[in-house]
């Protein structure tokens, strides 16, 4: 039976051992999370590690920003806009569109007008617009005229916002290191070997900002595309007349004389073909008929 002085040393050794495990795995998992060590021509730097989080955390993260508002992560939606409406005037539908753009804080980004054979015009609009006066503006475009199609869509882009600022401010982090070792580095070497390290951490710094603009772009600015079209011409003066008539048959007249033309020009080398082929058929026949001998003349008797 075991005394009480062993059965205490057991235990001591016990808690030494679980003290010094908990210790050793907290110096390497701080050590793995602060900075990676590199070697390269015998030189030694430290570099601050990526401050990529694990995925799930990252997940975790989201997860908790979509439910609660408070977390200090805001809400990343794109939002878009498809409209068609029918209208009287085109080119005077277009200006609205515009007045509309500007007095909400955007503009027009882009409009074009196409014109058919009867004069009916047709029209494309894309403006831009802040995000938060969206919807005031597509409710202001539907007085234009007809609405004939609508349509709104909005892009929840907060885990790919999140992802790229995450990107951003860990190579920031590992430029300001790579910077700070080239200014204490003497070796031609080493620096040649740093700065490729600077060039290739600044080229990815610069298509990840690239990104991050574009997406705030898209997030602060919302696009709206207008279709306009006007009504379909029906009887009367801008309908079907009798000048249209005239017209359409003078167009059908060229259209059949154009196509007798057409035809007459690929059948003339037919022609042609043939009547040369009938000219040596002719001239054969007469070289033929004057070699041969005239037949004798056969005398009657008495």
């Amino acid at each position: 039976m075991l005394s009480l002085k062993s059965i205490a040393a057991v235990l001591i050794v016990s808690a030494a051992i679980i003290a010094a495990g908990c210790l050793s795995l907290g110096q390497s998992q701080q050590s793995s999370t602060e900075t990676v060590s590199r070697g390269s021509g015998g030189l030694s730097y430290a570099v601050p590690s990526p401050a990529f989080a694990p995925a799930t955390k990252i997940a975790s993260d989201q997860s908790a920003a979509g439910s609660n508002a408070d977390q200090g992560v805001e809400t990343k939606i794109i939002k878009t806009g498809q409209i068609t409406i029918e209208v009287p005037d085109v080119p005077a539908a277009i200006d609205r569109i515009g007045v509309i753009a500007v007095s909400n804080g955007g503009y027009l980004s882009t409009s074009s007008i196409d014109t058919s054979q009867n004069d009916r015009k047709t029209g494309y609009v894309m403006i831009r617009i802040p995000a938060e006066n969206f919807d005031t503006v597509m409710q202001a475009l539907s007085p234009l005229g007809k609405v004939l199609s609508s349509s709104e869509q909005r892009s929840d882009v907060t885990a790919q916002y999140i992802d790229l600022s995450i990107q951003n401010a860990s190579l920031h982090n590992q430029l300001d290191g790579f910077n700070r070792i080239m200014a204490k580095a003497t070796n031609v070497e080493d620096i040649i070997k740093i700065q490729v390290e600077i060039d290739r951490v600044t080229m990815t710094l610069n298509q990840i900002e690239g990104q991050l603009r574009y997406l705030s772009s898209q997030i602060d600015l919302s696009t709206i595309t207008v279709t306009l079209q006007e009504p379909e011409p029906v009887g009367g003066e801008t309908g079907y007349n009798i000048v249209t008539a005239i017209n359409d048959g003078i167009a059908g007249f060229f259209g059949m004389i154009s196509a007798l033309i057409v035809f007459i020009f690929s059948v003339i080398p037919l022609i042609i073909l043939g009547l040369i082929a009938y000219a040596v058929y002719r001239w054969h026949q007469k070289r033929k008929g004057a070699g041969t001998p005239p037949p004798a003349e056969v005398k009657k008797e008495g």
